[in-house]
């Protein structure tokens, strides 16, 4: 099965990558298109963000799940790490869209709540990622997949059992889905990473494209997984590791780094070759 999200083709004959630059901009559309122009520089096909509102992801006093000494409230919630990156409406995304035309990058984001769905859905976005943390969220998932675009689906803490659930009811009102493998770890170790789940996944889902969301540092796991079927990868990204506000710039890969990415899958798509001695 091929996936088609706007410009991008999703097949077995090459990897698509994601530049995921969450909520990397830091509020800040300056920065959101220097995440953009160097996402393309470095030879991503997909630039995708994050849309969410704190108030509808956690509760004000939800505890922190990362360990970042960089935080401003340094005893402060999980609320206060989210409202800090959430300012982006409507105009700003009706922007970044803009901006990804421009650069002749595909525009990607996560929505987090049905709101969120509806506006990326209005602006033209023409392919939805579901975080990991919504996978057993079936409303959510329904709201989704009823409007019947290409999903790529996040499986980070999750077993078949749950993927399945998933994509039996994505599959009610559509049956493009990437399934992701992914460790919900930040970052992720090597020994954790577990790139042959991948071949549990591909037993139990052989008609879907398989995909990566990769939280380990560095390219070499990420590039390493082409072996193993994957035709889809996201690495989270930013053009300075050092930047503060957003917890996810010192574990994402820079422009650098996304440029060798992309040299390693090349080379590797071409060695797998063709199963026959």
């Amino acid at each position: 099965m091929n996936l088609k999200i706007g410009k991008v083709n999703i097949n077995q004959n090459s990897c698509t990558i994601i530049a995921e630059a969450g909520v990397n901009h830091n509020c800040s559309l300056l920065m959101a298109e220097k995440l953009i122009k160097e996402a393309k520089k470095g030879g991503a096909d997909i630039i995708k963000f994050q849309t969410y509102k704190a108030e509808k992801l956690v509760t004000k006093k939800t505890p922190r799940f990362w360990k970042w000494d960089k935080e401003i409230k340094k005893r402060g919630s999980q609320y206060d790490s989210y409202s800090r990156l959430d300012k982006f409406g409507v105009e700003q995304y009706y922007k970044l869209v803009q901006m990804c035309k421009k650069y002749k990058i595909e525009f990607m984001s996560t929505p987090f709540d049905n709101e969120a769905v509806d506006m990326l859905y209005n602006l033209g976005m023409k392919g939805f990622k579901i975080a990991s943390c919504d996978i057993t969220n079936f409303p959510f998932l329904e709201v989704v997949a009823k409007r019947k675009m290409p999903i790529l689906l996040s499986t980070g803490a999750s077993n078949i059992s749950e993927i399945n659930d998933a994509v039996n009811i994505i599959k009610r009102f559509n049956n493009r889905i990437s399934i992701m493998h992914c460790t919900l770890c930040y970052p992720t170790k090597p020994k954790d990473a577990n790139l042959r789940a991948l071949i549990d996944i591909k037993k139990n889902f052989k008609n879907n494209i398989l995909g990566l969301s990769d939280h380990t540092l560095g390219v070499n796991i990420a590039s390493s997984s082409i072996l193993y079927g994957v035709r889809v990868i996201e690495k989270h990204f930013t053009y300075n590791k050092k930047l503060l506000k957003s917890a996810d710039h010192p574990i994402s890969i820079d422009t650098k780094e996304l440029k060798l990415l992309r040299k390693n899958v090349a080379a590797l798509i071409t060695a797998v070759g063709f199963e026959e001695k």
